[in-house]
């Protein structure tokens, strides 16, 4: 039984420790791009990055998340 508490555990933080765009349905890595909607840092453009990691691969996937 801990066991597979372990492993549950284990798939758990992976799964939320994914670093996939945030825009439903792709599957690409996400690169640091974040839309206004997601990041006060972003309110004078309508897509920015800000980091090199998570968020959505590209600006207009950032831009295409604003509308979901």
């Amino acid at each position: 039984m801990k066991n597979l508490l372990f492993i549950c555990t284990i798939l758990l933080l992976i799964s939320c420790n994914s670093n996939k765009c945030d825009l439903k349905g792709c599957n690409l890595d996400g690169e640091g791009w974040e839309n206004y909607k997601d990041n006060p840092e972003c309110i004078n453009y309508t897509a920015c990055r800000i980091k090199t990691s998570g968020g959505y691969c590209s600006k207009g996937h950032a831009i295409e998340g604003l509308s979901n």
